[in-house]
């Protein structure tokens, strides 16, 4: 892959089980590990990677809908 087509991020998720508690809001992991997002590939065929990647909770078919 050309590395112009290859965005590197650091990528993280949000604990939000009680959205209206600001103070019960982190991210996770705290060292947010990089991935390399493909540009020229959707992010729904790369996000079932970045969800391995941070061993996220999150049902994969929940992240996909919206």
């Amino acid at each position: 892959m050309d590395p112009d087509e290859l965005i590197t991020l650091r990528v993280q998720y949000l604990v939000d089980t009680e959205p209206l508690n600001c103070t019960a809001m982190y991210p996770i992991p705290t060292r947010a590990p990089t991935y390399g997002f493909a540009a020229t590939m959707p992010l729904a065929t790369q996000l079932s990677t970045i969800i391995r990647l941070l061993g996220a909770p999150h049902r994969l078919i929940l992240c996909i809908k919206n």
